[in-house]
Formats: structure tokens, sequence, C-alpha cells
């Protein structure tokens, strides 16, 4: 009989035990499906992540692509405003010409390397090349972007062998000159196009004065167009970049 009651005790215990981890056995169930349904859940958000960055990525190109569209059309208007300036400038001067019986414009000593007619009222010299110049007609046509070009009123003697500036380093994008003003009507900071003279240890002017510069500024001075702001690197801001050119009479 003693032996008959242990094991009935043995089986209850072990009926017990088998209950608890019958127990067990279904919280594990429960937790595992709960981990289930979060993991699927990141797995969702993790896609929905990376759609959004792929879309994020596409609306950032079309932005930078906009932005620079932007910009070209801003070029191309300050391109097309100094032409018409140019132009008007060159008019102007012929028709004082004509009045006081004097017809013939200003001749340079060099061919337009776009028309290939020699150049007459304002020669564009660059000054990143040893040989290349343009007529105010052809300044808006295909240079290397990086390259400025002197605007040159009156005929000097220019040794075609020789270039005349080091390489500028641009910022990226913009056209506003930050720091920079004009000296005549005090514009701060200069947008567009900044006319940086090349004779003068620090003296720049904005386009609008640029037109009239003559009167308001020696004669024999040359000025550098600058149409995107340029790193003010050592000696660029306070040493004159050019040297005085002999003058043709």
């Amino acid at each position: 009989m003693d032996n008959l009651r242990r094991e009935e005790e043995i089986i209850r215990d072990l009926k017990s035990k088998l209950y608890n981890c019958e127990l067990e056995l279904d919280g594990v169930k429960s937790l595992n499906e709960s981990l289930t349904k979060k993991v699927t859940l990141m797995t969702n958000n993790e896609i929905e992540i990376t759609h959004l960055k792929a879309e994020n990525s596409r609306l950032r190109d079309e932005c930078v692509k906009s932005y620079q569209e932007k910009e070209d059309c801003m070029s191309l208007n300050y391109t097309l405003s100094e032409q018409i300036k140019d132009l008007q400038e060159e008019v102007n001067a012929l028709k004082m010409r004509r009045n006081t019986g004097f017809e013939e414009l200003v001749k340079h000593p060099c061919t337009c390397d776009s028309c290939n007619t020699t150049i007459t009222g304002i020669r564009y010299k660059c000054g990143h090349c040893a040989d290349f110049d343009l007529c105010s007609l052809c300044i808006g046509t295909y240079h290397d972007y990086n390259h400025v070009f002197l605007k040159i009123r009156h005929p000097v003697h220019i040794d075609s062998r020789v270039v005349l500036l080091s390489p500028f380093r641009y910022y990226p994008g913009g056209s506003v000159h930050n720091s920079v003003y004009c000296d005549i009507c005090g514009k701060s900071p200069i947008c567009g196009i900044r006319y940086k003279c090349g004779n003068c240890r620090d003296f720049d002017v904005c386009g609008k004065c640029e037109v009239s510069i003559s009167k308001l500024h020696d004669e024999s001075h040359i000025f550098i167009k600058l149409n995107r702001p340029v790193y003010p690197d050592v000696g660029f801001e306070n040493t004159p970049l050019l040297p005085n050119f002999i003058p043709i009479i």
C-alpha cells in the first residue's frame, strides 16, 4: 500500500509539472506571437522608411535641378543685361562722336575669336587664356565657365603670350558677392555682376555704376568682370591683379 501511495503522489506531481509546463508553453506561444507582430510591424516600418528616403532623395534632386535651372536663367539674364548695357554705351558713344564730327569707333589691335572681326568699341579679353578675345556682340557666346573677362574700353598693348590672371576659386551657386560693396553708390552686397578694378588694391563697382565708370574712375584702369562670388584668397582683395598696360595712341 505504501508503494501504491508513493506512485500516486509521483503521478500527481508529474501531472502538476505537466500542467505548469503547458501553462509556460502557452505563455511562450503568446509571447512569440506578440514578437512576430512587432517584427512584422518593424519590417513594414523599415519598408516605409526606405520608400520615404527614396522619395526624399527624388525631391532633393528635383530641388537641386530647379535651383540650377534658376541659376542658369539668372546667369543668362545678367549676360543679356550686360550685352544691352554695352550696346547702349556704344550707341551713345557713336552718337556723341557723330555730333562732334568723329564717327569712327575706337579699334583694338585684335580680332574677336568668335566672329573673327576686328574688335571695335569694347574689347573683352579672357584673363585666364593667353590669347582669347571677344567683341561686345559675342561676349555671351560659350567659353570656359570658370574664366573671367577683362572689360577694355581703350586700346592697350597686351602681350598675347601671357596669361594675366591666376585661377579663381568660386563659391558654389548664387550671385551675391557677400562682404563686397560698390565704391560708387555704396550698394552692399553687390548682386549680379561685380566689376573689380584690376589696377587698384580694393575698388569694386556694381553693374549699374560700371556703365558710367569712365567718368568716375581712372580711364586707364581695366575692370575684371566677375559673374560669380569669388573666395577672397590671399592677395585677391588687397593687391592689384593686373599690371599697368601701355595705351595705344
